[in-house]
C-alpha cells in the first residue's frame, strides 16, 4: 500500500543537526506502554529539570533507557530517562560497557567515575556519577 498524500505522518520530523534528540522514541501505540505521571510542580514542563536526573550526597544518579545493537552511537535526554543507543550486542555485559565508555567520553570523565547501580540485564539502567552536579551534567552535555 502506497501513500499517496502528502500530509505529515502521526510522528513529527526529527531534527539531530545538534547531535542530541530531543526525546526518545516512545510505544504510545501499543498496548502495554506505560502511562505518563502528572507533572509535578516545578519538575517539568519548564525544560530545566527532568526526572531522569537525581542528586545525592554528591553523586548523580540517572536514569537511562538503552538500546544495544545500534547503528551509531546516541545521547538524548527525555523527560523520565537519558535514553542511549550503543553499537555494541547485550552479550557478556558489552553494551554496559560501551554505556559506561559513552558517557565517560561525552562527559569528559575517567571510567571509574561511572558505575552501573542497577539494571545490569535489562534496558531500564540507573548509573551513578561521582562528583558530578545535575548543573555540570546539563553544561557538559550542551543541555
Amino acid at each position: 500500500m502506497k501513500r499517496t498524500d502528502l500530509t505529515p505522518g502521526p510522528f513529527p520530523p526529527r531534527n539531530d543537526s545538534e547531535g542530541l534528540r530531543s526525546a526518545c522514541p516512545t510505544r504510545e501505540g501499543k498496548k502495554n506502554a506505560r502511562r505518563a505521571a502528572p507533572a509535578r510542580e516545578g519538575e517539568r514542563g519548564d525544560g530545566n529539570t527532568t526526572t531522569a536526573l537525581r542528586e545525592r550526597d554528591g553523586t548523580l544518579y540517572i536514569a537511562l533507557r538503552v538500546t544495544p545493537r545500534a547503528g551509531r552511537e546516541s545521547l538524548a535526554l527525555a523527560e523520565d530517562a537519558l535514553c542511549v543507543r550503543v553499537a555494541a550486542a547485550p552479550v557478556a555485559g558489552a553494551a554496559n560497557d560501551a554505556v559506561i565508555a559513552l558517557l565517560a567520553k561525552r562527559l569528559r570523565l575517567p571510567k571509574q567515575a561511572v558505575t552501573l547501580v542497577r539494571g545490569a540485564s535489562g534496558r531500564q539502567k540507573l548509573v551513578a556519577i561521582a562528583g558530578l552536579s545535575a548543573a555540570e551534567f546539563r553544561a557538559r552535555m550542551g543541555l
